[in-house]
């Protein structure tokens, strides 16, 4: 049986990060709005469920 080289030992699992994340006000006001296509997304789902 081969023995696991030293690099599949002491590699890590990678977290995957935010691309971008907003950092100011106006960036986080700007990302919390509601568009149409979440809304229309929410009654479909609401539809289907119900």
């Amino acid at each position: 049986m081969a023995e696991p080289s030293s690099e599949t030992i002491t590699q890590k699992p990678r977290i995957p990060m935010l691309k971008h994340a907003p950092q100011t006000t106006e960036e986080t006001r700007r990302s919390l709005k509601w568009r149409v296509v979440d809304i229309a997304v929410g009654a479909a789902v609401g539809v289907m469920s119900g």
